[in-house]
């Protein structure tokens, strides 16, 4: 069995911008996964949103290109370790539009519209 060194926090961002560039979103979403939950609490919260907002930025991509329902699915449990996406709006939205499920993505939007706070 071969000795492996466990990737670094940096090889795994620049694997997860590699899959972005390639247009690879499906496992460039599961590679921010990773490094959420490997290294998420030891980040600042500015560092910590931006690999979040890349991940959305992968799921959007997913969604223009016509994502399958299995994949919208998976997002849940992609997420799960790091966030609740029922508790974010921008996630809950995503995951909605990835499993075609537009009127519950536009009634999420209404809520938070409507809501005062």
């Amino acid at each position: 069995k071969p000795n492996v060194a466990p990737v670094t926090e940096k090889e795994e961002r620049q694997r997860a911008a590699q899959l972005m560039a390639d247009g690879l979103y499906e496992e460039a979403i599961l590679s921010f996964s990773r490094i959420l939950v490997s290294h998420g609490s030891k980040m600042v919260k500015g560092e910590y949103s931006k690999l979040v907002d890349q991940q959305r930025l992968c799921i959007l991509h997913c969604v223009k290109k016509g994502a399958s329902h299995s994949f919208g699915l998976s997002l849940p449990a992609a997420m799960s370790e790091t966030r609740d996406f029922r508790k974010d709006a921008v996630d809950e939205v995503l995951v909605r539009l990835a499993l075609g499920e537009l009127d519950e993505a536009l009634a999420v939007c209404d809520k938070v519209s409507s809501d005062p706070s």
